[in-house]
């Protein structure tokens, strides 16, 4: 509930948005060098989206499922002074 936290957070998700892509945009242009046609590219497509799969399950379990994360309350003060 503080600036400083906000902008952590914001700062935090920014570098990993960027770390993700970086790291996505390399190995694809690695593997685009290395095979020879389009197998590569297909495979490499194939495991995006399983690896998005594979993420995606277990948070909706753990959201829908066990309600381990809810929605915080608005105009409730978190902080304890």
């Amino acid at each position: 509930d503080t600036m400083q936290g906000a902008l952590m957070i914001i700062t935090i998700w920014f570098i990993m948005s960027l770390t993700s892509c970086f790291l996505r945009i390399t190995i694809g242009n690695r593997i685009k060098s290395e095979w020879t046609g389009d197998k590569g590219m297909f495979y490499y497509g194939g495991t995006v989206q399983l690896g998005l799969l594979l993420g995606t399950i277990p948070l909706y379990i753990l959201i829908n499922l066990f309600g381990i994360f809810v929605d915080r309350k608005p105009c409730q003060v978190y902080c304890v002074s």
